[in-house]
C-alpha cells in the first residue's frame, strides 16, 4: 500500500478537470495530530461539478472491479505487444498493466522528419488506431517511441483488435 498517490486526468472522466492526492491513514494521521487540521485550500479547490465527477468515477470503477481487471487486461495486452520484439527496427517492448511503450531503433544520420516512431503513428493512423507519439532527446524531438494506454473499460476482443491493427501498422511502416 503506497504512503501517497497522486492522480488525476482520468478521476474527472474526461470530462472536468480534477486531481487528488490520497494519503495513507498514517501519513494522514501525522498531520492530523501535529496541528489538527489539514489545510490545504487553493482558489480553485473544492469545486462541486468537478468532485461530483470524480465520485461518479470512483463508484464505477469499484462496482465494475475495473482495477482487478487491469492486471487481466494487460496481461492480455502483454501477449498482443510481445510479438512486436521480432521486427527489425523495434528496440523495446515494455510496460506493466494498459500502459505500454514501444521504441524504435534510430540510426544516427537518420533525419528527425522521417523517424521511425512518427512512421508508425502514421500507419496506425490510417489503419484506424490511434497511438500517443513520444520521444525527444538532447539532439531535438526525434519520434522514436510511442505510447499505448487503453481504457481500463478496453474489451478483450478489442486489445486483440489492438494488438493486430499495431503489429501491421509497425511492419507497414518499417518496410
Amino acid at each position: 500500500m503506497p504512503d501517497i498517490i497522486v492522480c488525476a486526468k482520468g478521476l474527472g472522466a474526461g470530462y472536468v478537470p480534477v486531481g487528488a492526492v490520497i494519503a495513507h491513514e498514517r501519513i494522514g494521521g501525522q498531520i492530523l495530530s501535529a496541528s489538527g487540521q489539514f489545510i490545504h485550500g487553493h482558489t480553485y479547490a473544492g469545486n462541486p461539478l468537478a468532485c461530483a465527477a470524480a465520485a461518479a468515477v470512483l463508484e464505477y470503477v469499484q462496482t465494475h472491479g475495473l482495477v482487478a481487471a487491469a492486471g487481466r487486461k494487460g496481461e492480455a495486452l502483454r501477449r498482443e505487444l510481445e510479438p512486436l520484439r521480432a521486427f527489425r527496427g523495434v528496440e523495446e517492448v515494455r510496460g506493466l498493466g494498459l500502459m505500454w511503450g514501444i521504441e524504435f531503433a534510430v540510426p544516427p544520420d537518420h533525419p528527425a522528419a522521417a523517424a521511425p516512431g512518427r512512421a508508425v503513428v502514421e500507419a496506425a493512423f490510417r489503419n484506424g488506431l490511434l497511438v500517443y507519439p513520444a520521444g525527444g532527446s538532447l539532439e531535438g524531438s526525434t519520434v522514436n517511441q510511442i505510447l499505448v494506454g487503453p481504457p481500463l473499460t478496453i474489451a478483450d476482443a478489442e486489445i486483440a483488435e489492438l494488438g493486430g491493427l499495431l503489429r501491421r501498422s509497425v511492419r507497414e511502416a518499417l518496410a
